[in-house]
């Protein structure tokens, strides 16, 4: 008997089915690459819409602000400027001023009756205030101990010094003092002087 020989090598499986195997690899595959591409348009597209009106909404803002420049009178606008730079070379100006009618309140307050000043000197010390020198007469010696206690206790008088203590003929102690006055006791006050003159 005689049997059947297969002579061919190639399989008997249909090439059908091998294509649509490949078919749908490349389908899936074209799907994808597509989907992306889309998506890629459609923001692409958006970006271009959202800077378009980004630039449309700056120019109306542009043209917004020009209209409100154009609605201030320029006229006004630098008579405006020209009085904001005097009232800060006034502010300046006053704020160098020193004005000693507070120190004379407050040594009124803290002289002894029986202590009397003649003579008042200052000089300007920048960076404490300034310097007073004062000349005056007591009634004794504990009279000006007394003085130089109560200058002491004063926390504008800086480190009074009391000097050339002597007995003048009619049995007055004179004397000199000297101490650094604070600052903050002498400097003109701009809120005050508006107070003063409205």
């Amino acid at each position: 008997m005689v049997t059947a020989s297969q002579t061919s090598f190639i399989p008997k499986q249909s090439f059908d089915q091998v294509k649509k195997k490949r078919n749908t690899g490349t389908w899936l595959l074209v799907s994808l690459s597509g989907f992306v591409l889309a998506l890629s348009l459609v923001a692409a597209a958006g970006v271009f819409f959202y800077e378009r009106m980004l630039t449309t909404d700056v120019a109306d803002m542009r043209d917004r602000l020009e209209r409100m420049r154009s609605a201030f009178e320029p006229t006004l606008v630098q008579e405006l400027k020209r009085l904001d730079e005097r009232l800060s070379t006034l502010n300046a100006v006053l704020g160098g001023h020193v004005a000693f009618s507070e120190f004379f309140s407050v040594l009124e307050q803290n002289t002894l009756q029986t202590v009397r000043f003649r003579q008042f000197t200052y000089q300007m010390n920048t960076e404490n205030g300034a310097e007073v020198t004062l000349s005056g007469e007591a009634t004794s010696y504990s009279s000006v101990a007394l003085q130089s206690d109560v200058f002491g206790k004063n926390r504008y008088f800086h480190d009074p010094i009391f000097s050339d203590m002597t007995l003048d003929n009619k049995g007055n102690v004179t004397f000199n003092v000297t101490f650094i006055l604070d600052d903050e006791l002498i400097k003109y006050d701009v809120a005050d002087a508006v107070n003063i003159s409205s």
